[in-house]
């Protein structure tokens, strides 16, 4: 009877962890309130429905439990770049963790070895209320706002130490007021992150955080893909990169700085945040059609944007981090499209004494303003002649930890505390 049952609860599972194809995005803001309930009930008993299988059927794990001492949590496969030189550092360490993702097409569920036990949490609310309640000795997450009120993820009360771990090159300045509160520790990029942190506790009453020197691991892991040395440029591509929503250069200035590079024979590379392609569509549809008849302007939608980065010779971007990423890793120089924030006081900047960006956007090339944008063909070519590259390495050893081997300090840093 016993047999039975089991054929038939396998047969079930299996059944349903069959992925089947998805035709619809849905929008938190559309009103489906009873679809998305639903779907997050359906995917809480999917996620149940897996852990008892796995839990009666499945392979045993030498000393599972110590999994359990770190644990590492991704919202998905967007993030993979900044765990992968950190979970490799980990493995390499000998360390057992868990690693924790909301994304069925994680490539970091995909990695087979012992020391690291993979699981799927689901999507949505839902798995972050799995994720307030996973034990560990350690948690390290990029997630701004664990324990904010109003965020659908609590402050873990089973993990002893929750560690950010960041995803950009920048300071606070454009997190969400709050989203760092409640971590104790802050794995810096820079030295320049640390007066802006220590800043926010004072003015909140908090007790100060850790704030460990260790680098940015998925500029690491862009670094070593990179071709040494980089292959050759044309000497008139720009790479134009906006971010997306309202901070971004094509929703503020429209077509017309393409169009205006294209007109002064320019190559332009166009690649939109890929955030776009899901939330902006008919922006990008009406981009599209304004600047059909240019034929040396090109659009870019791989995921790896190292290619579109190794042929330019300037980048063109606004608040986006592949400033940050273009000019540390290719020393080549970059164009700021100065955009105001349209919110200013829900950002950690409008508590803070200025912002560190303002300064090195400076450093890594010029800034120009909605009432330079009409010469913005001769900026490049200014910018160009100039052939300014000689500050960009120095930028980068002054402002960036650990460059090319965060993942291993990130690791120790954890590992010393499961020691403790």
């Amino acid at each position: 009877m016993a047999a039975k049952f089991r054929d038939l609860l396998v047969f079930t599972i299996a059944f349903m962890l069959v992925p089947k194809p998805a035709y619809a995005y849905l929008d938190p803001g559309s009103g489906n309130i009873l679809v998305y309930v639903l779907i997050s009930l359906a995917g809480a008993l999917l996620y149940t429905l897996r852990n008892v299988f796995w839990g009666l059927f499945g392979r045993k794990r030498e000393n599972t439990m110590k999994h359990d001492s770190i644990a590492v949590f991704s919202e998905g496969k967007n993030y993979w770049n900044t765990f992968k030189p950190v979970v490799e550092a980990l493995i390499e360490l000998n360390q057992p963790f868990s690693y924790y993702s909301m994304d069925i097409d994680d490539p970091g569920l995909t990695v087979e070895n012992d020391r690291m036990l993979s699981r799927y949490i689901g999507e949505g609310s839902a798995a972050f209320a799995r994720m307030g309640q996973v034990r560990a000795r350690v948690m390290l997450s990029t997630t701004p706002n664990i324990g904010t009120p109003g965020f659908p993820m609590p402050r873990p009360q089973q993990i002893e130490r929750l560690v950010h771990v960041c995803h950009g090159v920048d300071d606070v300045g454009l997190y969400k007021k709050g989203s760092l509160d409640h971590y104790d520790a802050v794995l810096l990029v820079g030295d320049f992150m640390v007066r802006g942190i220590r800043h926010l506790e004072k003015l909140r009453g908090l007790d100060p955080k850790d704030l460990v020197p260790a680098g940015l691991p998925y500029l690491d892991d862009l670094a070593s893909k990179m071709k040494n040395p980089p292959p050759p440029t044309d000497g008139k591509t720009i790479l134009a990169a906006p971010s997306w929503g309202t901070k971004g250069c094509l929703f503020v200035y429209g077509s017309r700085f393409i169009a205006l590079l294209a007109e002064a024979g320019y190559n332009v590379i166009l690649r939109p945040h890929p955030q776009s392609w899901k939330t902006e569509e008919k922006l990008l549809q009406r981009i599209q059609s304004e600047l059909k008849t240019y034929e040396n302007v090109e659009w870019d939608k791989e995921l790896d944007g190292s290619v579109a980065m190794e042929r330019a010779d300037v980048l063109v971007s606004d608040t986006s981090n592949i400033r940050m990423d273009y000019a540390l890793l290719y020393e080549r120089p970059v164009i700021t499209l100065k955009i105001a924030l349209s919110d200013p006081e829900t950002f950690e900047l409008s508590d803070m004494e200025g912002a560190w960006m303002d300064k090195a956007e400076l450093e890594i090339g010029s800034v120009v303003r909605s009432e330079q944008i009409e010469h913005i063909a001769e900026i490049v070519g200014d910018i160009l002649s100039k052939k300014e590259k000689k500050s960009l390495a120095a930028f980068r050893e002054a402002n960036i930890y650990n460059f090319g081997s965060s993942g291993k300090a990130i690791a120790e840093y954890l590992v010393s505390l499961v020691q403790e």
